[in-house]
């Protein structure tokens, strides 16, 4: 799980502004611990507003069988839910099975893909 992982979902949208610009997001994997990694989020782009990586707290995962991940992306007020991602990892593509908001779906829907654009060194 080393290194950036990112994850672009380009909305096409013919209706100025531009807010419908999708949603991209880089996250940093930068150490691991036997079945366990740690992170941050790099960047957070919705449309074309950035949340900054100061909104986001510690990433934290962990993998619950042979190809299966948990990562969790929490927020840095207390108040608000957690994003937990639970997918799978075949080389550099981690492949979205369920995401929640807290108890909603999202933001990440089943079937889309985080890619490992570098490798932590």
């Amino acid at each position: 799980m080393l290194g950036e992982w990112t994850y672009r979902n380009q909305v096409v949208s013919a209706d100025p502004p531009s807010l419908n610009g999708g949603l991209f997001v880089a996250i940093v994997i930068d150490s691991a611990n036997g079945m366990t990694f740690r992170g941050r989020v790099a960047l957070w782009f919705a449309g074309d507003v950035g949340m900054p990586p100061g909104t986001f707290g510690a990433v934290t995962g962990q993998f619950d069988e042979l190809d299966a991940v948990t990562v969790r992306i929490p927020l840095s007020n207390p108040d608000a839910s957690a994003i937990t991602i639970r997918g799978t990892v075949a080389e550099n593509v981690l492949t979205v099975r369920e995401c929640r908001f807290g108890s909603a779906p999202g933001p990440f829907p089943v079937g889309a893909h985080f890619h490992r654009v570098t490798l932590a060194g």
